[in-house]
């Protein structure tokens, strides 16, 4: 059996090591998230924005996960959706003016179905559809 003393100092030396090891691991995986500045893709033709597309009713449906529903995003305007329709106001400037509301003059719907993914065990699956239900 180990004396007190070792027994003391090997407890607070694995709850140093786990302390440390949850702080390199909280840093690296929550704090430390690659976060790009810019434009996110190559320069849009702005030739392609300098007519109008169509001037009916037009619905425009964005269906995604969690990009779709605005999951990071600085503020609502700022999300991908709502950036298709139309450019936040702090919009970068080889961006501005080239969006679905300037070129579209009936009117727009717009509808967003923000998805998620659900896995399920293939025994439920399985026994799902001999219930005559879809899986």
């Amino acid at each position: 059996m180990m004396p007190r003393k070792q027994l003391r100092f090997s407890i607070l030396l694995g709850f140093g090591i786990a302390l440390v090891s949850f702080a390199i691991f909280y840093i690296q995986f929550m704090l430390a998230r690659p976060i790009g500045s810019g434009p996110a893709g190559p320069k849009v033709a702005r030739e392609r924005f300098d007519k109008l597309w169509v001037d009916k009713p037009v619905r425009v449906i964005g269906i995604g996960d969690s990009i779709t529903a605005g999951l990071g995003a600085r503020s609502k305007d700022h999300t991908f959706y709502n950036r298709l329709l139309q450019n936040p106001d702090d919009e970068y400037a080889d961006m501005k003016g080239i969006c679905l509301m300037i070129r579209i003059t009936g009117s727009m719907k717009t509808l967003r179905i923000p998805t998620t993914v659900v896995t399920m065990p293939f025994d439920e699956c399985f026994s799902m559809r001999f219930q005559r239900t879809r899986c």
